[in-house]
């Protein structure tokens, strides 16, 4: 019989919900339990995969029979609860950002390997198929060196009126960290160093339109940003996100790598559909108006990342290893986007001294 990994997710957003949902298609994890302060969701999850359910996270991590858990909360409720799973002997994963704080991100470091657990940053781009396929084509030396990465990440998002799918925590900015760069911005982030295998940055540059307040933070959210990030070897990252493309299907999400070759990728695929009536198609974890013209993606979950990656988490757990992606890559990537909005406000270039 095949071993499995007993696990569990905490928060049950509409994330969460993806990762519950891969770990019961997933056949090294076992979905043992579920969780989330609001009872009525915790309950209707729960009922749909036979699972149990709780309201308080630290009644689940009593339980012995718990190998793992994935942290799925509001950004700001991160680190706590990753460094009391793993004190309480859990191997931990994190949705993106890790944590809002660097001194955060180093009590969550510090936990795991106190614990000798393992710890899994939950970015999907890494483990998307055909971003996967671009990191195996740059190590081989398939395009030479890179000298340039351009990252996009776009969609429609108004912050004056909330979507059904995202609760108010989104938008007051001292629980989510910051604005589109913190929420999208981050994928890029990391995928950039992942391509780049880690270089060392030396500098970010960013440009943000953070003239709009929400009804939800008495500070302003930036919905535009522009980052240029130099590496120590001269590589140069551009990344571009906004929330501001509009109409159906306004999603955009784009990598271009520059070396003696180049690579593209589209995150999106390459279906492109045009209807009048529109056609009921959701996408993974929001419903999208299908009138006019959208980009409908088979396969999701694994053409997107989210099976790929959280199997490779079990996988790490019954092999004793650490995931490739991991806290400390979380940590990294906050450590730039935090750099980004202090050269934002500051106007000024933005020396990094823990990235490397």
């Amino acid at each position: 019989m095949q071993k499995k990994v007993n696990t569990a997710v905490i928060g049950l957003g509409s994330m969460g919900r993806i990762h519950a949902e891969m770990y019961t298609l997933i056949p090294e994890a076992n979905l043992r339990a579920v969780c989330d302060s609001r009872g009525n969701i915790a309950k209707e999850v729960a009922s749909k995969y036979g699972v149990d359910y709780y309201t308080d996270y630290e009644d689940l991590l009593e339980r012995e029979d718990i190998d793992s858990v994935d942290v799925v909360l509001p950004h700001y409720l991160h680190a706590q609860v990753a460094i009391d799973s793993a004190r309480a002997g859990k191997h931990v994963a994190v949705e993106k950002p890790l944590c809002t704080t660097l001194e955060d991100a180093n009590d969550m470091l510090k936990a795991v390997k106190k614990a000798g657990v393992s710890d899994m940053y939950c970015e999907n781009l890494c483990f998307a198929p055909d971003y996967a396929m671009a990191k195996d084509i740059v190590s081989s030396g398939g395009i030479g060196d890179v000298y340039m990465m351009r990252c996009r990440e776009a969609t429609y998002f108004p912050i004056e009126e909330l979507p059904d799918f995202q609760p108010p925590w989104f938008l007051d900015t001292e629980k989510s960290g910051g604005g589109a760069l913190i929420d999208m911005g981050i994928h890029s982030i990391t995928y950039m160093r992942y391509i780049l295998d880690r270089e060392r940055v030396l500098r970010v540059y960013a440009e943000m339109n953070v003239d709009r307040f929400t009804p939800y933070s008495s500070k302003k959210y930036e919905n535009v940003a522009l980052v240029t990030v130099r590496f120590e070897h001269g590589k140069l990252g551009c990344i571009d996100v906004t929330q501001c493309t509009p109409g159906p299907g306004g999603f955009s999400d784009r990598v271009e790598i520059y070396g003696d070759g180049s690579i593209f990728i589209d995150y999106h695929g390459s279906l492109k559909v045009h209807s009048r009536e529109g056609y009921g198609y959701s996408r993974l974890w929001c419903e999208v108006d299908t009138k006019g013209w959208s980009y409908p993606v088979s396969d999701q979950e694994r053409v997107h990342g989210y099976w790929h990656g959280l199997r490779h988490f079990m996988q790490c757990i019954l092999d004793n290893k650490r995931p490739m992606i991991n806290f400390s890559d979380g940590q990294a990537a906050l450590e730039i986007a935090l750099a980004a909005y202090k050269s934002a406000a500051t106007r000024r270039p933005v020396s990094l001294r823990l990235n490397h």
